[in-house]
């Protein structure tokens, strides 16, 4: 019986994670269709009518992106121009971006 209640502890915890996750993918997937999507368009996976495809982008390279306009050390650019203005507004949301752009 003790196993039992061990096993449904653990089992709720993935669920939860589970549910943080889709939560902050939706979050991040509404700042994309909001902001992000003028130029990067409306699929990630694609190029953008401005931006590149950014799916599958790192927590590291959004977060410089977004709120410095820099890039991670040693990376090499899609396409290498300064059009993209700094967001520090979200600079609570590179999490929820993240979710969105890698799942």
């Amino acid at each position: 019986m003790k196993h039992l209640l061990v096993f449904a502890a653990l089992l709720g915890l993935v669920f939860c994670a589970g549910s943080a996750f889709a939560q902050d993918a939706a979050k991040g997937k509404l700042i994309y269709d909001t902001i992000c999507v003028v130029c990067h368009g409306p699929d990630p996976k694609v190029d953008g009518p401005l931006g590149p495809a950014i799916s599958g982008s790192s927590e590291e390279l959004l977060r410089l992106r977004v709120l410095l306009n820099k890039y991670p050390d040693g990376y090499t650019p899609k396409r290498d121009t300064k059009m993209m203005p700094p967001f520090p507004q979200y600079k609570d949301d590179i999490g929820h971006i993240h979710a969105f752009l890698n799942q």
